[in-house]
């Protein structure tokens, strides 16, 4: 029968010697340094075959089997629930498309204005920030549209001036 000894590092002592069933009761740990007559030097407790072994077998007396009486786990109390409502954001139009047609058909200087507004409106909506994108989204929009109403009213204004004679039908 083996004789074993064990080292704590806490108090810097040597015990022993044990026989195998007294050593686990000593509460040590996998990592404790053991020795024993057979063994050139110290090793870890969970590396010698035996020991691990018992220490597996304290590990499965510690699980603790499924209640038998199928009660409830808990005591009658319903659950708690976050309350709290969640809003939900609504995302302002792009106007990507309608301020590239605009740039391109229409009105030049307007349109990229427009379109500034309109990757800043996508651009803040992917970082979060919300109630800036709405802001930006907005912006877009009404420079696309004053845009658009100065492409329709500028040809407009132009056919009254020549008819007016304020511009000769040649100026253009």
């Amino acid at each position: 029968m083996e004789r074993y000894y064990f080292y704590t590092g806490h108090d810097g002592v040597q015990h022993g010697p044990f026989t195998l069933k007294q050593l686990m009761a000593e509460s040590i740990s996998p990592s404790t340094m053991v020795w024993y007559d057979t063994l050139d030097n110290w090793q870890s407790a969970d590396s010698i075959v035996e020991i691990h072994a018992e220490f597996e077998k304290a590990n499965q007396k510690n699980i603790t089997p499924p209640p038998t009486d199928f009660a409830p786990l808990y005591k009658v109390r319903p659950p708690v629930y976050d309350r709290r409502e969640t809003i939900i954001i609504e995302r302002p139009k792009k106007w990507i498309i309608e301020s590239i047609l605009v740039t391109v058909l229409c009105c030049m200087p307007l349109g990229i204005v427009s379109l500034v507004y309109a990757l800043r409106s996508e651009d803040q909506w992917n970082s979060g920030l919300y109630d800036a994108a709405k802001s930006s989204s907005y912006k877009a929009g009404l420079w696309v549209k004053v845009s658009l109403f100065s492409a329709l009213i500028y040809p407009i204004a132009l056919v009254i001036s020549i008819i007016a004679g304020l511009l000769p039908f040649m100026f253009f």
